[in-house]
């Protein structure tokens, strides 16, 4: 409801054509659509880290349940939380969309309507991808990592913080002043496909170590080498003892 009720404001907003009204909706879709983000990673972090903590993870040991079985509970859990959320914020990307198109000192310039097509409509695509990868990196760094706040900044240091990265460090500093449709138009292009290999690679990755790790962490043994190696920059609790281990 939240979202939808933005979604209107959004689409008052637009109905005014200035460009500060334009720039003020966008840039407030984006902030909702990283709360959302921030949220969903928090969520899938923090029942494992839970269960481990309070060594609830043992009775995996003792129960006919498989880790397939577990997991997908865990997924099922965070589809049924977050599922309707993201249909909404969706919904608002194609109503910010629809509204900006009616102006047709927009449409008449193709690359802007260009533009705003892969602003709405790539960071749909942007969003269903990062639920999938903060799901998997959350549940995975959740279970083997020991401090919530340090294992929720690794998820999304590492599903969306790389994304950043590259645009700070080649693509920004490069970016002509005044910047060109074209220009903006091939980055936008390029940011959502960075996004979706990046978001792929992270959650298939974490997803095998997942279905792998589970029960030996719950058995007490010691995972933490895949923290260690292969996620820089963003790895978490690199000196920490605790990682991958039973808490004390």
């Amino acid at each position: 409801m939240a979202a939808l009720g933005f979604g209107l404001w959004v689409w008052f907003a637009t109905r005014t054509t200035n460009s500060l009204s334009f720039m003020l909706s966008t840039y407030s879709t984006f902030a909702v659509h990283l709360i959302l983000k921030v949220r969903v990673a928090a969520e899938a972090c923090w029942h494992l880290n839970a269960a481990r903590r309070e060594r609830l993870l043992e009775t995996l040991l003792i129960t006919p349940l498989t880790v397939e079985e577990v997991v997908r509970g865990q997924v099922m859990a965070l589809r049924r939380r977050f599922l309707w959320p993201g249909i909404a914020l969706s919904l608002m990307n194609l109503l910010f969309l629809s509204v900006v198109l009616r102006d047709t000192r927009l449409t008449s310039d193709v690359h802007m309507v260009r533009i705003v097509s892969w602003i709405s409509l790539g960071g749909i695509v942007l969003l269903a991808c990062d639920f999938y990868a903060l799901s998997w990196v959350g549940m995975w760094l959740g279970l083997s990592g020991r401090h919530f706040s340090r294992v929720v900044g690794g998820t999304i240091g590492r599903v969306m913080g790389l994304r950043w990265l590259v645009f700070g460090l080649f693509v920004l500093p490069f970016l002509p002043v005044p910047v060109r449709t074209e220009r903006v138009e091939r980055f936008l292009a390029s940011w959502v496909a960075l996004g979706i290999v990046v978001d792929l690679v992270f959650a298939l990755k974490a997803k095998r170590r997942l279905l792998e790790g589970l029960r030996k962490i719950a058995a007490g043994e010691c995972l933490a080498p895949w923290v260690h190696l292969g996620w820089w920059p963003f790895s978490i609790d690199l000196d920490d003892p605790g990682v991958g281990r039973p808490f004390t």
